[in-house]
């Protein structure tokens, strides 16, 4: 398994980084366009759900970056939409007695929901079935199993979030790739049984 810092380290040595991230960044800010940022996380995670180096990929093959995209799109909406819908509803109920307790919930939803599509996603990788990427029992056993490992990782991404408001926007591609990669190779160490 990778630390959060090597695979940090593997993103930014990657030849042609910058204009890599700016390409995914652009991208992930148009709609529609924004399958294809989300395509390249889907490809760059099964670089690494297939064993190769941590090293961002080219950007061609456009087909496939907008059909991967779609794929990861009803992955994330089930994954992460759920978590912040609940999250959002708590935030409504709470919100009445009192405020902070409701904000916390719906902000405690947004890793739970990342670390559960990022889980999704190694199984669709690994089965290539909508089926088992929406299996809730195993979904959640590699969740429970890699949670001490992803918490931290998680709050993190949400603290950076909090901190730069609404230029936050422009980080949401880097720190994508940054989490989605370390998820991944968490559950191959998983799947290998070094967990």
């Amino acid at each position: 398994m990778d630390s959060i810092e090597k695979v940090w380290r593997n993103i930014f040595q990657s030849p042609g980084v910058w204009a890599k991230i700016l390409v995914g960044t652009c991208l992930s800010l148009i709609p529609i366009m924004h399958f294809f940022a989300l395509g390249y996380i889907y490809r760059f995670t099964l670089q690494i759900r297939q064993g190769y180096r941590i090293e961002l990929p080219e950007w061609d093959n456009w087909k496939d970056l907008f059909l991967d995209g779609l794929k990861f799109f009803l992955l994330l909406l089930v994954w992460l939409g759920i978590p912040l819908l609940i999250g959002r509803f708590i935030n409504l109920v709470l919100g009445v007695v009192a405020d902070d307790f409701g904000k916390l919930a719906f902000m405690m939803s947004i890793p739970f929901g990342f670390a559960l599509a990022g889980a999704s996603l190694f199984r669709f990788q690994t089965f290539e079935s909508f089926k088992d990427a929406l299996e809730l029992t195993k979904i959640m056993r590699m969740y429970i199993i890699t949670f001490k490992f992803g918490l931290v990782p998680l709050l993190a991404a949400c603290g950076i979030f909090w901190l730069t408001g609404m230029l936050s926007i422009l980080l949401l591609f880097t720190i994508g790739l940054l989490i989605f990669a370390y998820f991944t190779s968490l559950f191959r160490a998983l799947e290998k049984g070094f967990l």
